[in-house]
C-alpha cells in the first residue's frame, strides 16, 4: 500500500463539487506534483487531506490510516503538515514566536533549540528578522516562516500549495533549494504548484487536475516532454 492512498475522492463546499473521483498515489520519501490551472481543485485537495473539509466521499489513507473524517488536529498528528496558499503565519507573533508554535508538540526543548537553529540556517532572512512580529515581514519572508514552522512540527508527509505564489524569483528558488534539502533527507512531499517547470523538476511523478479530475500522470520527466502538458503547463 502506498504511503498516502486517495481513491475516489469527491469533495466540495456545501453543493458546490469540486473534485469528482479523483485518486492519486504517494510513496514514502517521495516527492509527488499536483498540476493544474486556477479552479482546477488543488487547494481543495489539500484541504480535503487536512480534514478542512467536512462531507468528502470516497477513501483517504496515510500510512495505513484512514483520513476520513477526521478532524485536522488528529490529522496533523498523524504527521501531515499543510503549508496552505497564502502562507498562514500569525502575523502579530514574533518570527520566534511562529516558529515556536510549529515546535508544540515536541517535548524534548533541547532538540527544538538545535532544530530551530537550522531553521534559521536554512533561511538566513529570518535570523536576522527573529524578533520582528510577521506580518512586517515581505511576501517572500512570510513563505519561508510558514514553510520553516511547518518543519519545525517534523512531519510524516508535507502539503504544499503554491510556495511559488506571487514571490519574486530569486525568492522561489531559495525556497526551492531548501525544499530539495529536506527532500533529499527523506521528507515525503505533495507539492500542488502554478510553476509547472519547477514543479517537475522537483518531483519525481506528477498528477495533472483539470476541472476536478485527474486527466494526466506519470514520472515528472515524462510529462515535461509530453508535447500537450509542455503546450498548457510549460508555455512552450
Amino acid at each position: 500500500m502506498s504511503y498516502l492512498s486517495v481513491c475516489g475522492l469527491t469533495a466540495g463546499y456545501g453543493p458546490v463539487r469540486v473534485l469528482r473521483e479523483v485518486s492519486l498515489d504517494v510513496e514514502r520519501g517521495a516527492v509527488v506534483a499536483v498540476l493544474g490551472a486556477n479552479g482546477a481543485g488543488k487547494t481543495t485537495l489539500l484541504r480535503a487531506l487536512s480534514g478542512l473539509l467536512p462531507g468528502c466521499r470516497g477513501e483517504i489513507t496515510f500510512d495505513g490510516t484512514s483520513l476520513i473524517g477526521r478532524r485536522p488536529e488528529r490529522i496533523a498528528r498523524l504527521g501531515l503538515s499543510h503549508v496552505p496558499e497564502g502562507r498562514g503565519t500569525f502575523p502579530e507573533l514574533t518570527v520566534e514566536e511562529n516558529l515556536a508554535v510549529g515546535a508544540l508538540l515536541s517535548p524534548d526543548r533541547a532538540a527544538v533549540r538545535k532544530d530551530t537553529d537550522r531553521m534559521y540556517e536554512l533561511f538566513p532572512p529570518l535570523a536576522e528578522r527573529r524578533r520582528q512580529p510577521a506580518g512586517l515581514l515581505s511576501g517572500g519572508e512570510q513563505q519561508m516562516l510558514a514553510l520553516a514552522r511547518a518543519l519545525l512540527s517534523k512531519p510524516r508527509l508535507l502539503l504544499l500549495d503554491e510556495p511559488s505564489m506571487g514571490l519574486a524569483p530569486m525568492v522561489v528558488r531559495q525556497i526551492f533549494e531548501v525544499l530539495r534539502v529536506v527532500a533529499d533527507d527523506g521528507l515525503t512531499c505533495l507539492l500542488v504548484e502554478q510553476n509547472a517547470r519547477l514543479a517537475l523538476e522537483m518531483a519525481g511523478y506528477a498528477y495533472v487536475l483539470t476541472v476536478g479530475s485527474i486527466t494526466a500522470e506519470g514520472p515528472a520527466a515524462e510529462l515535461a516532454g509530453d508535447e500537450t502538458i509542455r503546450k498548457a503547463y510549460l508555455a512552450l
